[in-house]
């Protein structure tokens, strides 16, 4: 099950602890707050680290997963996010990194995308698009 670091909590931890989940899937998409902000998600580096530390004093699993290769993304905001999920990131867990986004339409990134391309997708973002930064 994947969640986001903006709906996390101990309550829903414990919760899912006694509904018998063993490990969780998060979501950070970056952990680089600039990035974050660009890709209009609704937490920060601080909510992911917060959720962190939950997850390990609970001793729960997870595998994180990371985006590279946003519109805004630079060499210094991947090498912040790599950094910073390594600190966050247990010998246990697993760090799954890709490359490029998928833009849906409707989403503020689909506004921006347009905007630097208009002919980025052909049906109004009715299949995703993936794009991949050159960096």
């Amino acid at each position: 099950m994947g969640l986001s670091p903006a709906s996390f909590d101990e309550e829903l931890l414990d919760l899912m602890i006694c509904a018998g989940f063993n490990e969780v899937d998060i979501g950070a998409e970056s952990a680089s707050d600039g990035i974050l902000k660009n890709l209009a998600k609704n937490f920060n580096y601080g909510d992911i680290v917060n959720t962190s530390k939950l997850l390990r004093k609970k001793r729960m699993p997870v595998t994180w997963f990371i985006m590279l290769g946003a519109m805004t993304e630079t060499r210094e905001t991947v090498l912040e996010s790599l950094y910073n999920i390594r600190q966050l990131a247990s010998k246990w867990d697993l760090v799954f990194v890709s490359t490029g986004i998928r833009v849906y339409n409707d989403h503020l990134v689909s506004e921006d995308l347009l905007k630097y391309d208009i002919h980025c997708t052909s049906d109004n973002f009715l299949h995703p698009v993936k794009i991949e930064q050159r960096i």
